[in-house]
């Protein structure tokens, strides 16, 4: 399947960008700390946030995929951390017993790491 062929990747919108940091950051911070971190989300989303959204989906426009170029030279080029466990999250894992095919395998995985998040939000 071509590139081309794909649907362009959509510019996630400001406020469900904000909305799922929320939710990613909460469990960093003391109740305090996160009341700041809060504040300066606000401020931002006030202020600088609708402008650089703006930058974005332009860059979306003129781009075929806006993130590609970033990640690639971010997060695989410029990351000097092992790239196989920090980025390439597939390449730890061990054969199976059985062969699966790549979709099974991926369901497998989402099943296990779903089901890890299961028993720690559980305790």
């Amino acid at each position: 399947m071509s590139s081309t062929s794909l649907p362009k990747l959509p510019v996630p919108e400001l406020q469900d960008t904000a909305a799922r940091f929320v939710e990613a950051a909460r469990p960093l911070f003391s109740a305090e700390e996160f009341e700041a971190c809060l504040v300066k989300l606000n401020d931002f989303i006030e202020t600088q946030g609708p402008t650089l959204q703006m930058r974005l989906k332009e860059r979306a426009e003129q781009h075929g995929n806006w993130l590609e170029e970033w990640w690639n030279e971010y997060a695989y080029f410029m990351n000097r951390a092992s790239t196989c466990f920090n980025v390439n999250y597939f390449f730890g894992f061990r054969d199976t017993p059985q062969q699966m095919t790549q979709s099974r395998l991926a369901a497998a995985l989402i099943e296990s790491a779903v089901r890890f998040r299961d028993q720690l939000e559980s305790g």
